[in-house]
């Protein structure tokens, strides 16, 4: 099924959940562009791969001090952690999807797209970690204010 939201839309629905106005919008569609989607054939994967290292970064200066990095990364930074954040902030419903999947928001390209994600505000933000933590926040994947059990 295709999706009836214009790149604007996408953007404006994205730039609002995260509080923060992409100065190059373009970033906002590329990295809700699944890979074979259309050209570049891998779509997202490099954003979402400066996304990756960013979120590592954040969580592991975050939890420097509270001594459980390991198990906050690999929980937190996991597949099904950044997936089930997707889904429930209502990404699903923006992300350009490879036709071949029918219109369906895999697990894998949902945890993707938000990597993605961070790595476009980072870019977009001239490599300012600061709104970075933001989106990671609107994303409910920061540190918890409890400690990690």
């Amino acid at each position: 099924m295709a999706s009836v939201f214009t790149p604007g839309d996408r953007a404006r629905y994205l730039e609002r959940m995260i509080s923060y106005e992409f100065n190059d919008k373009t970033l906002v569609n590329h990295a809700l562009t699944s890979a074979g989607y259309a050209l570049p054939v891998d779509g997202n994967k490099d954003l979402a791969m400066v996304g990756d290292a960013v979120l590592k970064v954040v969580l592991v200066t975050d939890g420097y001090t509270r001594g459980q990095i390991n198990d906050v990364v690999s929980t937190k930074g996991s597949k099904v952690s950044l997936a089930e954040a997707g889904f429930r902030n209502g990404l699903d419903g923006f992300i350009y999807v490879n036709p071949a999947q029918g219109g369906h928001v895999s697990d894998g390209v949902m945890a993707t797209a938000v990597e993605a994600i961070f790595g476009a505000v980072y870019i977009d933000s001239g490599r300012d970690i600061t709104p970075v933590e933001r989106a990671i926040a609107a994303f409910q994947l920061a540190w918890s204010s409890e400690p990690f059990s």
